[in-house]
């Protein structure tokens, strides 16, 4: 029986719905519902707060139209998920769990239970947001139970520089983070892609790697009874 997957991004994500077409298994079906955001030129952390505050306040009804076709899941892909802090994230997805019958899987909550499955402890950052979220992603890890050796942003200075950031700079980026001891370096941004380079950056880094769109996406499966092995995406897919 196929399984059917929705995702929530803010309207200007040009990343996951090809990331995940790519990674879907067979019988996966992958749907996306754009939440519509206005605040799309953000260089600083008022305008990042500002954008926060669209993305939230759209979530509601955007879920009610996804929940349309019914998926079997619905992954809420965008950094909104991690501000807060872990209490913070917990509490909004608890209250947009009671919007519908269909089971949410936070992007956010993806990444901690991997990374516990994987027994790390020491967590690098690979946060494109740098400089703009006010430290929200480095706060949620922190407030998760990890240790944060190292956090590490891109050379852009507007979120629309994310998903145009070049191959060089992100393998500069994951070397950074790497030198600071991590037992696993997490990116998250679901506008940034690097699942194409998850199972290389693993090989020549030696650690997990592990990308929030393809976390969010294995963490749904496996909460369908999927037990999918992907191999080129890094360990998490394939050993886990």
């Amino acid at each position: 029986m196929p399984i059917h997957v929705g995702v929530m991004v803010p309207s200007l994500n040009t990343v996951i719905e090809q990331e995940w077409h790519e990674l879907a298994p067979t019988g996966v079906h992958v749907h996306l519902e754009r939440i519509h955001v206005t605040q799309t030129d953000v260089c600083d952390d008022h305008g990042f707060a500002a954008l926060y505050g669209q993305v939230t306040g759209g979530m509601a009804q955007s879920l009610e139209r996804l929940g349309e076709c019914r998926p079997d899941r619905i992954v809420l892909g965008m950094a909104s998920v991690f501000y807060g802090g872990a209490d913070g994230s917990k509490a909004l997805v608890e209250d947009l769990q009671r919007h519908t019958d269909i089971e949410l899987v936070a992007a956010s909550h993806s990444l901690v239970t991997a990374l516990r499955e994987m027994g790390v402890e020491r967590v690098g950052l690979l946060n494109p947001y740098q400089g703009l979220d006010d430290g929200q992603m480095e706060r949620f890890f922190v407030e998760s139970g990890f240790e944060l050796t190292g956090a590490g942003g891109l050379p852009g200075t507007s979120i629309r520089d994310v998903p145009r950031t070049s191959v060089e700079d992100l393998v500069a980026c994951l070397a950074r983070l790497a030198e600071t001891g991590p037992q696993a370096i997490v990116q998250v941004g679901a506008n940034l892609g690097i699942v194409g380079l998850l199972e290389s950056a693993e090989a020549w880094l030696g650690i997990p790697v592990l990308s929030s769109n393809a976390t969010g996406l294995w963490a749904a499966l496996r909460s369908c009874g999927r037990e999918d092995r992907l191999y080129g995406y890094g360990r998490l897919w394939r050993d886990h």
